[in-house]
């Protein structure tokens, strides 16, 4: 079930990925140029790396028209950074 929660502009600019996650409390979601709807979030896991044990990348999802639960497929690109911290604000 949906919830319903006001913007909160106090936590940042809601116009970068990372502020409308905090602003809204929830992935980004957009129309693409394709007209199709997608979700694009900032997600971390482990690199493997000792110096640098965290990366992010940028995960997006399509939706499928007219279902708001099914996906048509996601995509994932490489590492768009590395960080001690797993703090996706951190990120750069």
């Amino acid at each position: 079930m949906g919830r319903f929660l006001p913007a909160d502009h106090s936590k940042g600019d809601p116009n970068t990925i990372g502020g409308y996650m905090a602003v809204h409390d929830r992935p980004a979601a957009f129309e693409g140029s394709d007209g199709a709807s997608y979700s694009v979030e900032i997600v971390t896991d482990t690199s493997g790396d000792r110096a640098r044990p965290f990366a992010a990348y940028l995960l997006f999802v399509r939706w499928r028209e007219g279902d708001p639960v099914n996906s048509t497929g996601e995509c994932q690109i490489d590492h768009i950074g590395e960080r001690l911290s797993r703090d996706p604000t951190r990120f750069g």
